[in-house]
């Protein structure tokens, strides 16, 4: 159990008070022991290759790393789920989990390990999550070193049950590092309340300068020639531009913190990112040579006829997708000048593969190249 504080609504108070309750969470050291005294067992082969191609790729938070080949990766994840409960009522709640990246089971629901879960709305500030990461990183410091801690999360006396096993080693001389703190947008910016930095704001990176305004030199799309292609945040760096003044995330005290470590939700990244900007292009690139309806046509009228055609590659290729119609506000982003075709993320998927197929296609007629000769590059990448 943990004593954190939860937020309560008082009636009687103008503002929200907290008070101080107790928590069921599982320290990570003792369920990875838990594993290993059941009989867990990562060959050490694969770590010491894990290890050994992360350094070899010039990884920064490998080279920044003091771990040895022999310290065994383990993963931290969170992330937050709106559960339905009695009469239509809904619940957001948000979990902190544990897993071994190189152990993969039969189920990919026995590789993840909840160590903790809270109802949203309990949240006090960011202190409450604070409070729990705190003995989370505590725990994983403890697998990091192979021994049991002397003292408790905030250097206090242990309790009688943990103060005999001071000292000694956790998982009979295996050790453990962190090489990923996973989670998306939302979970990240929820835990490192990353300073003046947001996904639509100007600022929109946690690892690099890369920006949302200003000269497009610094745009996060921008990938040819971006002044910050080249330049990841040091920790100094990371610390002292993202991080807020004050209640900084305690997981920067994770041995060996890098923020090297912090992996994007592969969706987020891909499908509500990349696909954004790559779809954004060919879409503008096949409007503008006229491949949805004549040059002449408004955008409005061409991002119609496209869609038309969307829906009939669907039907013929039998995808369901719920792509609404494709708009001028949907490509074009006025206020900043952008190109940028905004979908949700399965839509985006289902648009990048017909927009490949149209690409080709326009790539193999030569009244479109002699508009464009970027097309057959484009159909390539696309």
């Amino acid at each position: 159990m943990i004593s954190i504080p939860v937020k309560v609504q008082d009636k009687t108070q103008d503002n929200p008070s907290y008070v101080m309750e107790e928590y069921p969470i599982l320290d990570p050291h003792s369920v990875v022991k838990y594993m290993w005294g059941a009989g867990l067992r990562v060959p050490m082969s694969e770590v010491q290759e894990f290890w050994d191609r992360s350094r070899q790729n010039n990884e920064p938070w490998s080279l920044f790393s003091k771990a040895s080949s022999a310290h065994i990766p383990l993963g931290i994840y969170g992330d937050g789920a709106t559960m339905k409960m009695n009469y239509g009522k809904q619940e957001s709640i948000i979990g902190l989990y544990l897993n071994l990246p190189l152990w993969r089971p039969k189920s990919v629901r026995g590789s993840r390990w909840l160590l903790f879960c809270i109802e949203e709305d309990r949240l006090w500030h960011h202190f409450t999550l604070n409070r729990v990461l705190r003995e989370i990183v505590w725990s994983c410091n403890q697998l990091y070193s192979g021994v049991h801690a002397s003292v408790g999360a905030g250097g206090e006396r242990l309790p009688p049950a943990l103060e005999h096993l001071a000292g000694t080693q956790v998982c009979e001389g295996a050790v453990f590092a962190v090489v990923e703190i996973r989670g998306d947008w939302s979970w990240m910016k929820k835990i490192f309340r990353y300073y003046q930095t947001s996904w639509n704001g100007r600022n929109t990176c946690h690892g690099c300068g890369a920006t949302g305004k200003g000269p497009y030199s610094d745009r996060y799309y921008n990938f040819e020639g971006a002044n910050w292609d080249d330049h990841d945040f040091s920790l100094g760096e990371f610390l002292t531009k993202r991080m807020p003044p004050k209640g900084v995330c305690p997981l920067v005290c994770l041995a060996n913190f890098h923020p090297g470590l912090i992996k994007w939700c592969t969706m987020h990244v891909v499908h509500l990112g990349i696909l954004y900007v790559s779809n954004g292009a060919c879409m503008k690139m096949l409007c503008d040579i006229g491949y949805f309806a004549p040059m002449g046509d408004s955008l409005r009228m061409k991002l119609a006829k496209a869609h038309e055609k969307f829906k009939r590659w669907c039907k013929r290729t039998n995808v369901s997708c719920s792509q609404p119609m494709f708009t001028v506000g949907l490509l074009m982003k006025w206020r900043t000048n952008d190109v940028l075709l905004t979908c949700k993320a399965y839509n985006g998927r289902c648009v990048a593969e017909w927009l490949g197929e149209c690409a080709r296609d326009a790539a193999t007629q030569e009244v479109f190249l002699a508009e464009d000769s970027r097309l057959p590059m484009a159909a390539l990448a696309q």
